[in-house]
Order: C-alpha cells, then sequence, then structure tokens
C-alpha cells in the first residue's frame, strides 16, 4: 500500500515539474521576442529612422548582445544591442549594392 502512494506521489510530483518547465520555456520565449523588439526599436531610434522605413529585419542573439540586421531604403544595417540595458553597443551601415544581371554592371544607389 505505501509503495502504491509513494509511487502516485512521484508522478503526480513528476507531472506538476514538466507543467512548470512548460510554462517557464512559453514564458523564456517570450522574453526573448520582447527582448528582440525591443533591440529592432533601439537601433530604428539609434538610425534615425522611422518604422515603415524598415523593408526587413533579423535578430540574432549572441551572447548577452542581439545583432540586428536590416535594410531601410538602400541601406544595410548591423547592429548590436545589449539585451540587458537596450543600449547599442555596435553600429555600422553600407549602401545596398545592386547589380544588373544582364550586362554584369554593378553600381550602388545615391
Amino acid at each position: 500500500m505505501r509503495d502504491a502512494l509513494k509511487k502516485r506521489v512521484l508522478v503526480a510530483a513528476k507531472n506538476v515539474v514538466a507543467k512548470l518547465e512548460r510554462e517557464n520555456e512559453k514564458n523564456n520565449t517570450k522574453t526573448q521576442r520582447e527582448n528582440n523588439i525591443e533591440s529592432i526599436k533601439a537601433v530604428i531610434k539609434y538610425a534615425g529612422l522611422e518604422n515603415y522605413d524598415i523593408t526587413d529585419a533579423v535578430v540574432l542573439k549572441d551572447g548577452d548582445l542581439n545583432e540586428v540586421i536590416f535594410n531601410a531604403g538602400f541601406m544595410k544595417y548591423d547592429c548590436y544591442v545589449d539585451i540587458k540595458t537596450g543600449e547599442v553597443v555596435g553600429f555600422d551601415s553600407e549602401p545596398v549594392v545592386l547589380g544588373d544581371c544582364d550586362r554584369g554592371i554593378k553600381f550602388t544607389a545615391a
């Protein structure tokens, strides 16, 4: 009888732990998503742009930093944002090079 009760208690405890782990995973995902959004907002502000200027963006987690890569107009931006402080700690931009496939001529938009 005691063994059966012990077994039921262990199964119940495992179920509670599994539920807490699932909830924790959801919270971590939400936190990462929020960090990504805040990082994008920080680099847009830092670059002096508006939300509608951005044509695409990718956020990559790199340790305590988020790397935000995005295009706006004819410029490509590569920025690093401290996840904890939201501060832009690295910023690089360069013109997007467009190519004419028919003639093999490359030019940079002004």
